[in-house]
């Protein structure tokens, strides 16, 4: 299994968890067009209708954490979380990733505690002091 996230390398917002917490905060109009877009399926577990992906998407803005296993690439898991903007946007997310296999320790909690306080931190260095 090889995962490779190269500068540069275009992802899918739907399948990517780093996609995934920035399109969660997009406003509707812009996950609307997004959605109107053919959407491709690199794996079985990819989601791919407009339901599925509007539900991951309240998740992701209930939880601020977003979860991607095995969507873009077979055997991968990555968790990302988004990084406010001074006025509310998000443009930006925190994420990482790994062979789901061995991405067994930190637990998800002790990934999405680390990965959110980063980002807060990064929030806070750009303006947002909320």
């Amino acid at each position: 299994i090889e995962t490779i996230v190269n500068p540069g390398r275009i992802m899918a917002l739907h399948a990517g968890a780093t996609g995934k917490a920035i399109l969660a905060y997009q406003t509707d109009a812009a996950v609307e067009a997004f959605l109107k877009t053919p959407l491709k399926r690199f794996t079985e577990n990819t989601k791919v209708t407009r339901e599925a992906i509007l539900e991951e998407l309240e998740q992701v803005r209930r939880d601020r954490f977003a979860i991607c296993d095995n969507e873009m690439d077979s055997g991968v898991l990555s968790y990302a979380t988004p990084i406010m903007a001074a006025d509310g946007s998000v443009s930006l997310a925190l994420g990482t990733c790994g062979l789901k296999s061995r991405f067994t320790t930190p637990s998800r909690d002790e990934v999405r505690d680390m990965l959110m306080s980063s980002a807060e931190e990064i929030s806070r260095r750009l303006g947002n002091i909320a």
